[in-house]
Order: structure tokens, then C-alpha cells, then sequence
């Protein structure tokens, strides 16, 4: 999965134009509906979930949140998904936003169950929201849990 004839430009989350809302969108549904390695599945489970790594005899996340190598790959991951969803047809990279400035909710990509679709004139759901993630037989739905210290001092 390489992404090597163009550099994505990553947007800050609160600067994104309505088209660049309706074309994430768009590409992270595709990225969904994608049952490849390339597809969310895959890329959810290098994350965490399902468990992919062994631990003996038992499957573990194969994340290293709380590691000193969480920098690296968590820079991986964003790649990763950036790069499906360029196979997808998006122009942009993950937007990001500015943990600089003093958060007091997350961005309305991902704080908001619905969105407006400019296109239609429809509300959709957001994909930057929620998700499913498919193991075996069996869809699991995902669900923001925001830890309330992030927006403390």
C-alpha cells in the first residue's frame, strides 16, 4: 500500500470547506465497505481491535498506546488510513487539529452523529462518528467515549 506519486495536504479539522466534508465522508464509507487488507477492518485491527497479535496462546491489540514507540506508530496508523482513503479518491490527508489551542469539545467531524449532505440537501450519518467493525460473523458498533480530562487544564 504505497502512496508515492503525491503528498497528501492535511487541513486543519476547523478550516475544512463543506466539499472537503462531503469527500472524507465519502471516502471513509468506501474505506468501510472495502473487505480488503486495505479496507477499515484491517486498519481497525493494527489499531486494536479485533485482536490480531499473540500473546502465547492468546490473541492481544496490537497497539502500543502508552509505549514510548506510540509516536511512531501511531503515525503508521494515520498513514494507513490516509492512504485508503486516497485508493478511495480523497485529495486531502486526516485532517488534523491544533492541540495548541484549548480544546473544549471535540471537532464537529467527529462530534456530530449526523451531517448535512450539500449535495442533497439530506442529513447521512457521520462516518468520522461511528463505525461498525466486523469480526467473523459478528458486526460490532463503535462508539465515541471521550474521557472528560481532555478538556481540563
Amino acid at each position: 500500500m504505497c502512496v508515492c506519486q503525491a503528498t497528501l495536504l492535511r487541513k486543519n479539522v476547523d478550516h475544512l470547506s463543506n466539499q472537503d466534508v462531503l469527500n472524507l465522508q465519502k471516502a471513509l464509507r468506501d474505506v468501510f465497505d472495502d473487505n480488503s487488507t486495505k479496507g477499515f477492518n484491517a486498519i481497525a485491527a493494527y489499531h486494536g481491535y479485533p485482536p490480531q497479535c499473540k500473546d502465547g496462546d492468546r490473541a492481544v491489540a496490537c497497539c502500543v498506546h502508552g509505549d514510548l514507540n506510540f509516536p511512531a506508530w501511531h503515525r503508521l496508523l494515520v498513514v494507513q488510513i490516509e492512504q485508503a482513503l486516497k485508493e478511495k479518491g480523497l485529495y486531502i490527508g486526516v485532517p488534523y487539529w491544533d492541540w495548541t489551542v484549548e480544546l473544549r469539545q471535540l471537532p464537529n467531524l467527529v462530534n456530530q452523529r449526523v451531517f448535512l449532505d450539500s449535495a442533497g440537501g439530506k442529513t447521512r450519518k457521520n462516518a468520522w462518528y461511528q463505525g461498525n467493525i466486523r469480526v467473523g460473523d459478528k458486526t460490532y458498533h463503535t462508539a465515541r467515549a471521550v474521557d472528560k480530562r481532555l478538556y481540563q487544564n
